[in-house]
């Protein structure tokens, strides 16, 4: 027999067809020990099962036990059902105190929330204390003395059945995740250097895309700290003379570095590199990664080592954007939200199953109350305590609109100058269209930039309909959507309403490199040629409206040997190489300087798309083999793209002065009236003042 109570006054019972002898009469006996009978609204059969449903207007306390009596031998308890999945319960219990604890020398406050648990005890070094149930679902105690430093956890019973879980607010934790740690947060690492300046602007943006453990695990013998949080911030110049680690990012001149996950993150082990993994499996949303400190073991390493490289990257005038992972959890039967209200952060079908669109097993229901309020905290604690500067949204199209745009107004409220993007397909799920925050909702994310697959596809090929794109030599490439792309994506009702929504890339850390593509559809093509085809996609990224993003190694032709997903293959397969990037530096240098261009030109940052339409126009006339020129105001700047080897012989007006050649930025005052246009590449020429 069970019985769940599917809504107010609705409860379900399934008997087992063999249990049925004779007429039943269904009571329920609560904490006072009374019974009381339920009315039989009716009955169905389901597989072995008779199925009832039963009416009980009274209210009940979620908290204490009930059970359910068909016979005075036949009977048990009364399971929260679908009931936790309804709009009345999400608003009768939404809490919107401080979860998690609260620490101070003379007391720490311990806050949990569940509507439904019959009982949740504190452990901390061993000593169990029983919490007290308050209100709207929050379990609460305070502990006298100084705590700071000892190890915690809870044990949640519900309906006699005892989980122990994790602390969902925990701020830091011992190896592994096997317990939280009270911490004191005026203990944590000073911020030494101010946020560096930044208009606000999503076109100002330039964004470098890095795993921590990746990037600080390059070939390079003398990082001490390979793969850890505070090897990002060493720098070990190679041969070239030129500089590695957060220091290479600024001389390449990104404004903004995404960092892959760095949450406590599963599918690694933080003591031993048996294991390898990206990150996309949270573990501890507040919790800065074991794996990536020094001594996981430690409660304040991982804490401050995480503020000692976003503070050093602020210092080089490098903002921090973290890519953060809530469509899913990694294991929901270990993750302690389900344990905590069964059913409730996690969305279902309408037979009540899990549903996984992610292909994890566990969808989050971000719609929930309970659930948008753990994200917005954690958004919250991210900006406050570790100076964030932006937010990636892993596969945002599966959150939902009305939880991002409160990220949006609660981030701007700490940093006006934030930006947020993410993923935007529109993957079918539970919700509604009109809820789901992908990219062809985006008039209803104003705040909010989108990876723009089109420009991808378009530039490189379509990894799913195997196509080379125009940097690929491709066939059939239409010059007016080459056109649109580089208008910022924006003109005409192409995709978005500003080029602010536009991510432009063609590589990132999920797929093939460029490179590792380009060789998938080598045919005819030689080495070079692919070489040249990497360096035209990335000068294309640099010079089209909306905002640019490189994945690390890109800029100078980062394979994986052919590895599509590289999620777990390991550092071998992963790691930055820098002898690489050295054997490419002619090709690194050639976006370095593109990238300086960009930012003093404004013509190729317009942050609206009636300046863009106003603007820049597409020289038709010039249309020659793939080759196209492209005007900007009123000819202060012209432009011209080709992807092919043919020569190319352009006129100009007299006047102007080649400023980039597809290789280099040139400073001496050339004039060009008759242009030779040979090698694939990016040619941009500026009007002599």
């Amino acid at each position: 027999m069970h019985a769940y109570l599917d809504d107010y006054g609705l409860i379900t019972v399934l008997l087992h067809k063999s249990k049925v002898k004779g007429m039943l009469m269904f009571s329920i006996k609560g904490p006072n020990k009374h019974f009381e009978d339920l009315d039989l609204l009716n009955s169905s059969t389901y597989n072995d099962y008779f199925v009832y449903k039963l009416k009980y207007t009274k209210p009940l306390i979620f908290w204490k036990k009930y059970s359910i009596y068909a016979s005075p031998s036949i009977y048990c308890n009364l399971h929260s059902g679908s009931i936790i999945r309804t709009k009345k319960f999400d608003e009768e219990f939404y809490y919107d105190g401080p979860l998690g604890f609260e620490y101070s020398k003379k007391e720490t406050v311990f806050r949990i929330w569940s509507p439904v648990a019959n009982k949740i005890t504190l452990v901390i070094e061993e000593e169990k204390h029983n919490l007290t149930y308050i209100d709207k679902g929050l379990w609460e105690i305070t502990l006298e003395g100084d705590h700071e430093g000892k190890k915690y956890h809870y044990i949640v019973s519900i309906n006699d059945v005892k989980k122990r879980i994790l602390d969902p607010y925990g701020l830091s934790s011992d190896t592994n995740g096997r317990n939280n740690y009270v911490v004191d947060v005026k203990e944590f690492r000073k911020f030494k250097y101010e946020k560096p300046y930044f208009t606000g602007e999503y076109v100002d943006a330039s964004i470098y895309e890095a795993s921590v453990r990746d990037f600080s695990y390059h070939s390079s013998a003398k990082c001490r700290h390979k793969g850890k949080f505070i090897g990002m911030i060493e720098n070990h110049p190679t041969n070239s003379g030129i500089p590695t680690g957060l220091e290479y990012i600024k001389y390449l001149g990104f404004s903004h570095l995404q960092l892959m996950p760095t949450y406590d993150f599963d599918g690694i082990d933080d003591k031993f590199n048996k294991k390898y993994n990206w990150g996309y499996n949270p573990h501890q949303y507040f919790v800065p990664c074991g794996w990536y400190t020094t001594d996981s073991e430690d409660p304040y390493k991982r804490i401050n080592e995480f503020i000692k490289l976003i503070d050093s990257a602020h210092k080089l005038d490098i903002r921090v954007v973290l890519d953060v992972v809530f469509n899913h959890v990694f294991d929901y039967k270990v993750f302690p939200l389900d344990y905590l209200v069964p059913g409730y952060f996690f969305r279902t079908d309408h037979y009540g199953n899990m549903t996984e669109v992610t292909g994890c097993q566990n969808d989050l229901a971000t719609e929930r109350k309970m659930t948008r309020k753990l994200i917005v905290d954690n958004i919250v604690y991210l900006a406050k305590v570790f100076n964030v500067d932006g937010f990636r949204f892993d596969l945002m199209g599966l959150l939902d609109i009305e939880t991002m745009n409160e990220i949006s107004k609660k981030a701007l409220e700490i940093d006006d100058k934030v930006i947020l993007y993410g993923e935007g397909w529109n993957m079918p799920n539970s919700l509604p269209n009109h809820q789901r925050p992908h990219m062809f909702n985006h008039p209803k994310l104003p705040g909010y930039a989108f990876f723009n697959d089109s420009y991808r596809d378009f530039i490189r090929g379509s990894q799913w309909n195997k196509t080379k794109g125009y940097a690929l030599n491709g066939a059939n490439q239409n010059p007016h959507d080459l056109y649109h792309l580089i208008m910022g994506s924006c003109t005409d009702s192409y995709k978005f309403s500003s080029p602010n929504q536009t991510i432009n890339y063609v590589e990132c850390h999920d797929n093939y490199t460029f490179y590792d593509y380009a060789l998938t559809k080598k045919g005819d093509q030689n080495i070079k040629k692919i070489e040249d085809s990497s360096r035209l996609a990335m000068q294309l990224i640099l010079i089209s409206q909306g905002i640019p993003f490189i994945h690390s190694g890109q800029e100078f032709l980062r394979t994986k040997d052919l590895v599509e997903n590289s999620y777990n293959a390991g550092d071998i397969v992963n790691r930055f190489d820098y002898n690489l990037r050295d054997k490419n530096i002619k090709i690194v240098n050639a976006i370095r300087d593109l990238l300086q261009i960009r930012k003093e030109e404004s013509g190729l940052r317009l942050n609206n798309s009636y300046d863009i339409a106003r603007k820049v126009h597409l020289l038709s006339a010039h249309a020659m083999n793939n080759t196209y020129g492209i005007m900007i105001d009123e000819g202060e700047l012209i432009m011209y793209v080709k992807n092919s080897y043919t020569i190319e012989h352009i006129e100009l007006s007299p006047g102007y002065i080649c400023i980039y050649n597809g290789w280099e930025k040139l400073d001496n005052e050339t004039y060009r009236n008759l242009v030779t246009l040979g090698e694939p590449g990016v040619y941009i020429f500026k009007k002599k003042e």
